[in-house]
């Protein structure tokens, strides 16, 4: 016969609230029990209550929480003392009770870890960059057993690593104890200084910072080198690579403003290098490189863009650099960008504004309605009736963002010779979503 299926329904607060074990309150009596002595010391509640009610308690507060707990002398607190406080529930709730053996516990094992390497390793190898932080500062701020790093340190640097005493493990430990901004400058600096430069270092961590960290990451490494990031690295590299390091160092926003403005100053303008940028930025992006070319060139985007282009092609540019997110008619909008294209000639005024002025979720439904009112695929019929750089400005509006930058790729790999700086353009900066995205569709598009 089929077995009946079990279920269990936990409504913890009434469990948390109802039943506490003596087991239970062992372990928290441990925690709290830093030293391991079986009593905890005025010392020992004090820094325990500073860190579950995340503020200091005044004297006479602690003083009498003593006397609750002890109250034949006030200094010490045994295990029967503290079960009944606990039990009282009047200082703390069950659930802090609970915060604090998990707190106790961390700290158990991070002292355990002074005495036992494989300790070591599992605490600090498994816990974040930020916990780690607040562990070291509570470490040497609350428990007053000195620099928690340096003994550590000390301790890796004792020991041997193998037949040649290399210090691996030392280094490693010190690596995972120190602040996480710092960690990054003293590696990037350290694959540059000196003779040579370690390619493959540099490689991996400029291209793995994180964005979150970017900004701290250039201001320490300038306060603690005395010079800029991007400046070293551009003397230590050189041709290609240095373009790819430098663009995947600096925040996307800046990147891409440099980008433009390197395709309009000098002699020509590269029209499709600003296509290439420009189509793949969305509203807030396209706003943010705005205000970062004013900042670095003292110029608007948009009247440089102006300057250095014209006809439908300047127009179109200016559509997308000025169009805000808004609600539109789908059947209208398909209706009328038919109409621009019908009969003789095309109105390439009206058609610009259908097509620069939506995102890319909104021409992506207004391809699909086309297409299910007309059953004429929208792309195809705009490249009909468009040409050069204004057609290829709306291809990469029409375009979903993922197959448009397959496109933008394969262009720059296509025919005499590659388009480097238009490969490191569509490269850089690329969550790892969007890489996964861009090799999915660059086999669809291109069938490999």
């Amino acid at each position: 016969s089929l077995r009946e299926r079990q279920t269990m329904t936990v409504l913890k607060k009434e469990v948390l609230d109802t039943t506490t074990t003596e087991v239970a309150r062992k372990f928290q009596f441990q925690a709290f029990d830093f030293d391991g002595n079986e009593c905890i010391s005025k010392s020992e509640i004090d820094m325990m209550m500073w860190l579950i009610k995340g503020e200091e308690m005044p004297k006479e507060a602690i003083d009498q929480l003593m006397l609750k707990a002890d109250p034949g002398r006030g200094e010490n607190i045994p295990f029967s003392g503290f079960a009944s406080w606990a039990d009282s529930l009047e200082d703390l709730t069950e659930e802090e009770l609970n915060h604090a053996e998990v707190l106790g516990n961390v700290a158990q094992r991070c002292n355990d870890a002074l005495h036992e390497e494989d300790c070591l390793i599992e605490v600090f190898s498994l816990i974040d960059k930020m916990t780690t932080a607040n562990t070291v500062k509570v470490f040497d701020g609350q428990l007053k057993s000195g620099n928690l790093t340096e003994t550590i340190v000390t301790r890796a640097g004792k020991e041997s690593d193998g037949w040649f005493f290399s210090g691996n493990w030392r280094n490693c430990m010190a690596a995972l104890l120190e602040q996480e901004v710092d960690l990054w400058v003293r590696c990037l600096n350290g694959a540059m200084e000196g003779f040579g430069t370690d390619e493959g270092t540099l490689t991996a961590l400029v291209c793995t910072i994180p964005e979150r960290l970017r900004v701290p990451i250039f201001q320490k490494y300038e306060e603690k080198t005395g010079k800029g990031l991007l400046e070293h690295i551009e003397s230590e590299t050189s041709f290609s690579y240095k373009k790819v390091l430098v663009c995947q160092a600096m925040a996307p926003e800046d990147c891409r403003a440099q980008l433009l403005n390197k395709a309009m100053v000098g002699l020509g303008t590269a029209e499709d290098q600003l296509i290439r940028v420009i189509c793949q930025l969305n509203f807030k992006e396209r706003i943010e490189v705005k205000e970062a070319y004013e900042r670095m060139y003292g110029r608007g985007l948009l009247e440089h863009i102006q300057s250095e282009t014209s006809g439908d092609f300047k127009r179109s540019l200016t559509v997308m650099l000025e169009a805000e997110e808004s609600e539109f008619n789908i059947e209208k909008d398909c209706h009328a960008l038919k109409e621009s294209m019908d009969g003789w000639g095309t109105d390439e005024e009206a058609l610009l504004k259908l097509v620069c002025s939506k995102t890319s979720k909104q021409m992506e439904d207004i391809c699909k309605k086309f297409q299910e009112l007309f059953d004429r695929d929208l792309l195809a019929f705009v490249q009909s009736e468009t040409s050069g750089y204004f057609k290829d400005t709306l291809e990469g509006c029409i375009r979903h963002p993922m197959k448009q930058l397959a496109h933008s790729v394969r262009d720059c790999m296509a025919g005499w010779g590659t388009d480097d700086t238009g490969l490191i353009t569509c490269l850089v900066h690329l969550p790892d979503f969007k890489k996964a995205a861009l090799i999915k569709e660059y086999g669809l598009e291109f069938k490999g």
